[in-house]
């Protein structure tokens, strides 16, 4: 593989710790870094630094990146260190695309994307810029009326971030529905869905028979496994679950519905799971770490539930196609571009609770569509890897920017 000549310096708000000259970070985090270096000869990190004392108890080391692969920012934690960081996060952003050829950056992270400082120093300074859209946090809520900080949110970061996008030699999009929102042509635009599971994480079809065959026979498995807070949908799940026990057949099998998951709404879908007593069996758990633990929790279940109420495109759908297990998800465009219906999913209105209920008890009522869907959720993790999304990221390099190089 060809490596990106020059220094190309990745800008991004996640943190990394060091101790000892050693770097470290979270594990998902860790492993991408490491992929970058497999083509990226001169390498270089602009992000929050800390000491190993803050990191998180999980923290992994980046194997191959030094401490003077990295010009450090100060973390922000609160709307009070905004003000005080900003000029020296300003000032160290600047540095480091003074001694950048490539600089890569992305839509997000708190309490504003990097980009922002970029495109305010873009006229001062020449480099190849890559602009990654990922996620959709800043778009006013698809369903409800948008609140006036929403609004003003929506529409600052729909000119700003499309201006760097503009500017911007290479544009990659998760979706293809945040390339048709900020308006930008598919000429130099990547289609790249964000991807994290590993080829060796994907079961086999024997391991989806034995899969299969050992489901309980006497109840349906449900999971939501999702951040609880406004914008995942919990609400409509448990408004869902009410509707469903209406439509249900007075013979129909059992059904389970397993929420996981942390966030302000945990607590209200900790209380419905105790206080709730219908036919539905509600349950409410921690999350369980990602990785070969949430991977063999996925294998208990029948299929996964998704609320998402933003055009959002939740990773979780290749991590659970990977283990041979369907999705029922509101239809939102980043799902729809990866999924099809009655094929290995099923899909219901945004927001629509009494759609989701319908979809429960049709999935819950005919065993031979939650094979089909299951079999089908399989084929389609065929090719969907991490590794694989850095080399399609990679080939779009070699096509657009290092011909210009």
């Amino acid at each position: 593989m060809t490596s990106i000549p020059g220094r190309y310096t990745l800008f991004t708000r996640i943190p990394v710790y060091i101790e000892n000259e050693r770097v470290f970070t979270n594990a998902l985090w860790a492993k991408d870094l490491e992929l970058h270096f497999s083509y990226i000869s001169d390498f270089a990190l602009c992000c929050p630094v800390e000491p190993l004392s803050n990191a998180p108890e999980a923290a992994v080391e980046v194997r191959g990146l030094a401490t003077t692969q990295i010009e450090p920012l100060l973390r922000d934690y609160g709307y009070g260190s905004i003000l005080k960081n900003i000029i020296p996060n300003f000032l160290s952003v600047a540095k480091a695309l003074g001694q950048s050829r490539v600089v890569h950056s992305g839509g997000a992270g708190w309490a504003f994307p990097l980009s922002f400082y970029i495109l305010a120093l873009r006229p001062f300074n020449e480099f190849e810029w890559i602009v990654v859209i990922e996620s959709s946090f800043w778009m006013k809520p698809a369903t409800r009326r948008a609140t006036p900080s929403q609004w003003f949110r929506h529409h600052a970061y729909r000119v700003l971030l499309g201006r760097c996008l503009r500017c911007a030699r290479v544009r990659i999009f998760t979706t293809d529905s945040y390339r048709r929102f900020f308006g930008i042509s598919k000429e130099n635009s990547l289609i790249a869905p964000a991807v994290w599971i590993d080829e060796k994480a994907i079961i086999t079809e024997a391991e989806q028979e034995s899969r299969l065959a050992g489901l309980p026979e006497g109840e349906v498995r449900l999971l939501f496994p999702a951040r609880l807070v406004p914008d995942k949908g919990s609400h409509v799940i448990l408004a869902a679950v009410e509707r469903a026990e209406s439509l249900l057949p007075a013979n129909a099998l059992g059904i389970t519905v397993d929420i996981i998951g942390a966030g302000q709404l945990a607590e209200d879908c900790r209380t419905f799971a105790v206080m709730h007593t219908g036919r539905i069996i509600v349950n409410y758990s921690e999350p369980v770490e990602y990785g070969p633990h949430f991977f063999k929790l996925l294998r208990r279940y029948h299929a996964i539930l998704l609320a998402n109420l933003q055009h959002e495109q939740p990773r979780v759908i290749f991590d659970s196609f990977a283990q041979g297990v369907p999705v029922i998800s509101s239809a939102t465009e980043g799902v729809r571009e990866i999924v099809n219906d009655g094929t290995n999913a099923l899909l219901y209105d945004i927001a629509d609770a009494k759609a989701l209920a319908e979809c429960i008890v049709r999935f819950a009522t005919d065993p031979m569509l939650q094979v089909h869907l299951a079999k089908n959720a399989l084929a389609a993790s065929q090719g969907w890897t991490h590794e694989a999304m850095h080399n399609n990221r990679f080939t779009f390099f070699e096509q657009t920017l290092l011909r210009s190089m």
